[in-house]
């Protein structure tokens, strides 16, 4: 920057006086240094332009790292107007522009006329729109911030497919791929004899992806919901002795890192008076949220630590083991 504007005063001098005396004599060695001086002028005017378009990609890249869109979105901008325009961070700021029984209104004129759900990073900005809309209400519902008359026109729409995203929201299978996934590993241990394992080298296939399924099972607690439970272990013995494992050897834990995670999480609570949001306080929210799924895997000692941390943490606590449960908060 110091040297754009060291050469910019350099121009302004020359053009401001003109040529010198000592110069004039030298008409030749005047024009190539008017020449080189205008070569320069072309290249401060480039580097400013330049930089002017860094700054404008770094604060939507900025903006949408606010909006928890990651740094993935930041390759779907589009220009607009000569300038650059975050394509999925102005759907993703409509979503809130209009009130939410007209979202579902179309949200569900949408399903008809397509036959499927609305997708985000679509070509179709009203699709976007919608995508991100959507994709917002199962936020909601995961962390048990939807009033529950909006929830119930989830789970009561015209549509299935509808119906089906909105319980999946609440069992944890928002694709509905747990039944699916049930049904692989069963044949994957049929033919094999064994459970799926993760073998950095076979990555590709289908043994590492049922593995890796499992393991995020255990470590996002999801195997603490009964229903789902009980689909695991009647998918194969071998299925139901790793699950037994599981409950008796509980998940191993950085204590030292958990103490600190949970102290950023406080420092939020003491500071604000609520627990940590996801687009605000997107590490210590998921890694909240994360506890509470799994407090039946958590050691004894840091179930009792979590919940008696905070009275807004031992509500959310309360709150997902009956989520977990089944029943009403």
């Amino acid at each position: 920057m110091v040297h754009i504007l060291s050469r910019w005063h350099e121009l302004s001098v020359f053009a401001a006086i003109g040529p010198t005396a000592e110069s004039s004599g030298d008409l030749m060695a005047q024009r190539r240094r008017r020449r080189h001086l205008l070569l320069g002028l072309v290249g401060v005017l480039g580097a400013m332009r330049l930089m002017a378009e860094r700054m404008e990609v770094g604060f939507a890249g900025w903006k949408m790292d606010q909006m928890g869109l990651g740094p993935g979105a930041l390759l779907r901008l589009r220009r607009t107007g000569g300038s650059l325009v975050p394509h999925a961070a102005t759907a993703e700021a409509s979503t809130v522009s209009r009130p939410w029984e007209t979202r579902f209104r179309e949200l569900e004129a949408f399903v008809e006329e397509h036959e499927r759900l609305p997708r985000r990073f679509r070509a179709d900005e009203a699709e976007t729109q919608l995508g991100f809309w959507l994709n917002s209400q199962g936020k909601r519902v995961t962390s048990q911030q939807i009033p529950s008359r909006q929830l119930e026109k989830l789970r009561t729409a015209r549509s299935d497919l509808i119906r089906r995203r909105a319980e999946g929201w609440i069992t944890g299978d928002p694709d509905g791929c747990f039944e699916e996934n049930c049904r692989e590993l069963r044949e994957y241990i049929e033919m094999n004899g064994e459970l799926p394992r993760c073998t950095p080298s076979e990555s590709d296939s289908s043994a590492f992806r049922l593995a890796t399924w499992l393991r995020n099972l255990r470590a996002n607690g999801a195997r603490a919901m009964p229903e789902r439970r009980k689909m695991l272990e009647e998918v194969h013995p071998l299925v139901k002795e790793l699950l037994q494992k599981w409950d008796d050897s509980p998940l191993k834990i950085n204590r030292v890192k958990w103490e600190e995670d949970l102290e950023k999480v406080l420092d939020i609570v003491e500071q604000h008076g609520r627990l940590p949001k996801a687009k605000t306080e997107k590490p210590e929210y998921h890694w909240l949220w994360r506890q509470l799924r799994r407090l039946d895997t958590l050691p004894p000692e840091l179930e009792k630590r979590l919940r008696g941390s905070h009275p807004l943490v031992a509500e959310a606590a309360r709150r997902s083991e009956q989520k977990a449960k089944g029943t009403k908060a």
